[in-house]
């Protein structure tokens, strides 16, 4: 909750911002609206240099974070996205991220659906009222399934747009990068959302409640004993192809008494 301090640098960063500047003293929270909202360069410096010191430090944070996460096509050169030779990532890598915050970080993702960020301390000088800025996603006005993410533009990678949407429980991620004009990202971040949708599905291949098979128990008090697994395996897949998987159990012999609940008595393919 401690006050940011604004430096020069990320006063002075250029691009789309939230109007810092170093006379203000800024939350963390009204830093991470103005970055994930409004994409405010000079807010995602101003958090860099208050979580690590220096900017050049969180980036080494960032880039073992990115490890951790098997971002096997990520470099990070900077905090804010912008241009700079050596800094790149992929589409799946950008997905990957996206999911992380929106399994691991839920308090921090509804900001990504927010359609306008109002921060009081920068002023209109001709209104002198606080200025309002506007979500540039426009598939969250478009689409009300669509709760999110994050639009992006360089001259080298074009206009970008990672966006989510959860319709029937089922949650789906798109992402496209390199696109001539805003309208084309939205179109085809759309298009990309619909076709997944329409042809696929979340649901349950394996399901913990079911008997999926039986086995002989050696020395027990009854002869048999039903087989199953301990969760849901749940997957998305190309709809109505649940009809064609078919499991087969391979059970590790003996099975002696007493078996426990949990102990792992074989296989599932």
């Amino acid at each position: 909750n401690d006050p940011v301090r604004i430096s020069q640098r990320a006063s002075s960063i250029g691009g789309s911002t939230m109007f810092l500047d170093p006379s203000m003293k800024v939350s963390v929270e009204e830093l991470l609206q103005g970055m994930i909202i409004i994409s405010g360069n000079d807010a995602s410096i101003a958090l860099a240099e208050h979580t690590g010191g220096s900017e050049d430090a969180f980036v080494e944070f960032m880039n073992v974070y990115a490890e951790s996460l098997g971002l096997k096509n990520t470099q990070y050169k900077n905090s804010t996205g912008l241009d700079d030779e050596g800094h790149y990532s992929s589409a799946l890598d950008i997905a990957l991220l996206a999911t992380e915050i929106i399994e691991k970080y839920p308090e921090h993702f509804q900001w990504y659906s927010q359609r306008s960020f109002t921060f009081d301390k920068a002023k209109d000088p001709l209104t002198n009222e606080p200025i309002i800025q506007y979500n540039r996603n426009k598939l969250l006005q478009r689409d009300s399934t669509v709760d999110g993410m994050k639009t992006g533009y360089t001259s080298s990678a074009g206009y970008c747009l990672v966006a989510t949407a959860e319709k029937n429980t089922m949650r789906l991620i798109a992402v496209v990068t390199g696109a001539n004009s805003d309208v084309e990202r939205t179109d085809s971040t759309a298009a990309l959302l619909n076709y997944g949708f329409r042809f696929f599905e979340t649901t349950t291949i394996v399901d913990s409640k079911t008997s999926y098979a039986e086995a002989k128990v050696w020395k027990g008090e009854t002869d048999t004993v039903q087989l199953g697994v301990k969760s849901d395996f749940i997957r998305t897949i190309p709809k109505g192809s649940v009809k064609s998987f078919e499991t087969t159990v391979t059970v590790y012999s003996p099975v002696n008494a007493p078996v426990d609940t949990s102990q792992i008595v074989g296989k599932m393919t």
